[in-house]
């Protein structure tokens, strides 16, 4: 009897610790296009908030997955496979695919279906120009991305084998350049005045290229290239560093193209490189012709301690004479004035500093104190934008001040190797635009991008874009607009950033609608759709 009361309280005990408003998912991972179940995908059931997640799980032999005692609330189911892909979306393929749901308690959703492509792969040889195959040639696949209002290359490399063959592979779906050198820097050694950078299928620039589109599972073979001799420069110069303890630093070199058009690439620059720490003395080789900005950067463990910036023009030959002086990195405090009566927690607050050019992107060293500043330290010299991100979509930037003087045109303020001060001007709430954007009937409507880009001057400033999606129905909304004038623009498939790209919005300049913000809101704008392939 004892030991049936024993085992009926533990029954009892175990059904109370389960909450009986939970809910149960389960579902399965396949080949999209084909009924192919999909194995070791890990499913992540992410809650809304910041709540904790219950662990991760792994999908067995038929592509199956299942949480169970979920408790009420909004979810992201993500979904994650080594070689495959979410669906091509804005020029850009995910590595995961995502699902939002709403659990309200006793539910139990069955069956959810995640689809994913499998990558792209690339293959073929290296020749050298005597049509000998190059072995250990290093090869890129390089995608055009958009930052800043500059274009970059972004590289996935792999090395040639020792018959010069090389394969890529797990590419995300999207348009490529291929692109071979002699070794990883970029040229043999640069001492014969020839760089032998070349990109599919003998190319010496990406303007004369032949781009690669990969579609989902695509397997392109024989995409061979043969290198060519073009002819390059030698930069040699003197770099006087102005830092203390600078022979316990490195140095690196960085080239970035002046002109707009080029991409900035990702990869290191230049090609090959000597430099003397006692003296200071250094030499770039395999410098194609162009204008370029030299960047000197000094760095130790701590990261980058000091940085020099100094134009070069390069033609043919050698460039001789050229001196960078390295400034120390230093603290650039933010001030932050809430004006308006703006009522926010700046403890709800992230912030951090973009450089102009390249995709640096610095945090604070210290969080912001009882006065509303926020220090960022080691800032190298250079143009920098500060960011803010926070849960108030009302509030807006209304202007960047440095040493009393508005640089909102352009959101930039220079930082020149002395600590640096700058007032960030908050305004509580901004005006809204609401709007439909018109051939919204189509399905899929949602994916969509509808961009508010800030007018010139002022197109440099980041701080004044704002990005969102429409519903179902096309309608859209923007907050915290600040005031000045705008066009809004609807695109079915844009690359991410490409609206701050001069070069990319030319030929959209006619499907934008103006858009004036004064002191109150808008609505009833209506903007078109730009189809993916209509320019």
């Amino acid at each position: 009897m004892g030991t049936l009361s024993q085992f009926v309280m533990f029954i009892l005990v175990a059904a109370q610790a389960v909450p009986l408003d939970t809910s149960s998912i389960t579902g399965i991972v396949q080949r999209s296009g084909t009924a192919e179940p999909l194995d070791l995908a890990v499913v992540s059931l992410i809650p809304a908030g910041g709540a904790a997640a219950p662990p991760s799980v792994e999908t067995d032999s038929t592509g199956r997955f299942s949480f169970r005692n979920v408790p009420p609330g909004r979810y992201a189911i993500s979904v994650r496979r080594e070689g495959y892909f979410g669906p091509l979306r804005h020029g850009a393929s995910a590595p995961l695919v995502t699902r939002q749901i709403t659990l309200t308690g006793q539910q139990s959703i069955p069956d959810l279906q995640f689809n994913m492509f499998p990558g792209a792969s690339v293959s073929g040889r290296i020749f050298d120009e005597r049509g000998v195959p190059v072995p250990g040639a290093q090869v890129y696949a390089l995608r055009i991305t958009y930052d800043r209002g500059r274009r970059f290359l972004s590289p996935i490399p792999r090395r040639a084998d020792e018959r010069g063959e090389y394969r890529l592979f797990s590419l995300p779906p999207g348009q490529y350049y291929i692109r071979a050198d002699v070794t990883p820097g970029g040229v043999a050694t640069g001492s014969d005045g020839m760089s032998r950078t070349t990109y599919f299928p003998n190319a010496a620039d990406l303007d004369t290229a032949q781009p690669v589109v990969l579609t989902e599972g695509a397997e392109r073979t024989a995409l061979d290239i043969g290198l060519r001799a073009t002819a390059a420069a030698t930069i040699k110069g003197k770099v006087i560093n102005n830092l203390s303890d600078y022979k316990n630093q490195s140095v690196g070199f960085t080239l970035l193209p002046h002109d707009p058009h080029i991409p900035i690439d990702n990869l290191p620059s230049p090609a090959g490189r000597k430099f003397n720490p006692e003296t200071g003395d250094f030499e770039l080789f395999g410098v194609r012709p162009g204008s370029y900005e030299l960047v000197a950067s000094a760095n130790n463990s701590r990261g980058v301690v000091g940085e020099g910036h100094v134009p070069v023009d390069v033609g043919g030959g050698e460039v001789n004479g050229v001196t960078v002086a390295i400034f120390p990195s230093v603290d650039v405090k933010v001030h932050l004035v809430m004006e308006g009566g703006a009522a926010i927690d700046t403890r709800t607050l992230e912030f951090f500093l973009e450089r102009e050019r390249g995709t640096l992107r610095l945090r604070p060293s210290q969080g912001i104190d009882s006065n509303g500043v926020v220090t960022f330290s080691n800032v190298p010299p250079s143009m920098w934008s500060p960011m803010i991100l926070g849960p108030y979509p009302d509030a807006y930037v209304s202007d960047v001040r440095q040493r009393g003087k508005s640089v909102f045109n352009d959101g930039l303020f220079r930082v020149e190797g002395e600590p640096e001060s700058v007032d960030l001007i908050i305004q509580p709430k901004g005006p809204a635009i609401d709007g439909i954007v018109r051939g919204a009937a189509r399905s899929g409507i949602e994916t969509a991008r509808v961009v508010l880009v800030p007018q010139p001057p002022r197109r440099k400033n980041v701080l004044l874009y704002q990005v969102t999606n429409p519903d179902a129905a096309g309608h859209f909304r923007f907050t915290g607009v600040a005031p000045g004038q705008y066009k809004i623009f609807a695109w079915e498939s844009v690359p991410t950033n490409a609206w701050e790209n001069a070069e990319f919005m030319a030929p959209f300049e006619g499907f934008g609608r103006p858009v004036s913000i004064a002191g109150g809101d808008v609505a009833n704008i209506t903007v078109d759709l730009i189809g993916e392939n209509q320019r």
